[in-house]
């Protein structure tokens, strides 16, 4: 419900978009990304300016994130599913270079010989694949 509040207060994007680029730490971000997530699934009247700056943090959190955890690579799925639904949310993400950077961190996540790796690479398979596919199109 609280989204539903805060989607259509002026200037947030723009205040996610600071955070993002004066912050960049992967818990701040990952949080950033969850937030932009819901905001936009509750579908705001400034959808595009919150699209963008979704897709900024999307790629943002790709540079700052080694390693991944099954948690994190399961909410950046979220939000590429939500931010990439769209015509307009997918050039964004072409934009940022997101897809082919998508394809490069799941590469590292499937060569990780750890638990972890195995685990998201079993639990995430056909999901990351659907969004391989989502962001293809």
């Amino acid at each position: 419900r609280r989204y539903q509040i805060i989607k259509n207060l002026t200037g947030f994007s723009a205040t996610l978009q600071r955070m993002v680029l004066m912050f960049p730490v992967g818990d701040l971000v990952m949080s950033v990304v969850q937030v932009l997530t819901r905001i936009l699934l509750a579908r705001p009247m400034e959808a595009e300016e919150y699209i963008e700056v979704a897709a900024l943090t999307i790629s943002t959190t790709m540079d700052v994130i080694v390693e991944w955890s099954s948690e994190d690579w399961g909410a950046l799925l979220k939000a590429l599913e939500v931010t990439g639904s769209t015509v307009l949310g997918r050039g964004a993400l072409f934009r940022h270079e997101v897809v082919s950077r998508l394809e490069v961190e799941w590469a590292k996540i499937v060569e990780r010989e750890d638990e972890v790796g195995k685990i998201i690479g079993r639990k995430y398979k056909g999901d990351t694949e659907k969004m391989f596919a989502l962001l293809a199109s």
